[in-house]
């Protein structure tokens, strides 16, 4: 038989297993219960905090991410070998070094060359000039009328010509409705913009040249181009199309019949805005 005491013993050791086990389910009980009032506020907050601060990493880095996306895209790709000029004797004015057909970009109806000619530097020296001739794709029994297009500022390095780009053609104002109307139309890059070099910015004699040569090297394309021209652009195209018509009355351009010519919105006159200071009126 078990004596008394060894009863009590046996009953004190599970009353505490008893206890221990109830603290040990108080204990879970009281760290596995949902916070309330002020306490769960404060977490509240602090998860939102944290929250906030990961959404707004997360659109800074896509906003340094699109900036920089935009930027790679802001830089015009360089131009390749095509804009190279071979190695010899420099040809006459106008004259067509090689093509190359365009296929994007092209309006419906219509043919595009990328060329190459050779033209009249700012020392009057031969330079090679880049550039884009299209066209209809239907023949043509008369000879087409051409228009002489010349684009607006770009740059004056050669990665800032336009005929290299994807742009090339989307640059042109009303290509498609000039295509309609019959008409070829020949766009300069200039000197110095596709073809190495350093581009004469605003020098008349070298854009007139330029305009007018690329109408020369349109005629060698089995385009129809024929000799009666239009002259367009505009800002630094305006400034080319009416050195374009000085040209031809300096003779430079002296078999080409032209039509007509629409300088728009050009810098013309800049001697006198800028010798005479740009805080004084110019009547």
């Amino acid at each position: 038989m078990r004596s008394v005491l060894g009863i009590q013993g046996e009953a004190g050791f599970r009353a505490a297993v008893a206890g221990a086990g109830a603290d040990r389910h108080n204990h879970q009980r009281k760290r596995c219960s949902i916070p309330t009032g002020e306490h769960s506020m404060k977490r509240f907050w602090m998860r939102a905090k944290r929250a906030l601060i990961i959404v707004a990493g997360l659109a800074l880095v896509l906003v340094a991410l699109g900036a920089f996306v935009l930027w790679r895209l802001s830089i015009p790709p360089q131009p390749g070998e095509f804009y190279t000029a071979p190695a010899g004797e420099p040809a006459a004015p106008g004259t067509l070094i090689r093509s190359e057909p365009i296929t994007s970009g092209v309006p419906e109806g219509a043919v595009a060359q990328r060329v190459l000619y050779w033209s009249t530097g700012v020392d009057g020296q031969p330079v090679p000039v880049s550039g884009v001739v299209i066209a209809p794709a239907a023949a043509s029994d008369t000879p087409r009328p051409v228009v002489a297009w010349a684009h607006g500022t770009m740059g004056v390095l050669p990665e800032c010509g336009t005929s290299h780009t994807v742009l090339a053609l989307a640059l042109i104002t009303q290509l498609d409705g000039l295509i309609r109307e019959g008409f070829v139309v020949a766009a300069t890059d200039y000197p110095g913009m596709g073809t190495p070099g350093i581009h004469p910015y605003l020098v008349g004699n070298v854009e007139g040249a330029a305009v007018l040569d690329s109408v020369r090297a349109a005629q060698q394309l089995d385009v129809g181009a024929g000799s009666s021209f239009f002259t367009w652009g505009h800002p630094q195209g305006g400034h080319a199309a009416m050195a374009t018509q000085r040209a031809l009355e300096k003779a430079y351009g002296s078999e080409f019949p032209v039509t007509a010519s629409v300088p728009l919105a050009g810098p013309y006159a800049l001697a006198q805005p800028v010798l005479s200071g740009f805080d004084t009126p110019v009547a």
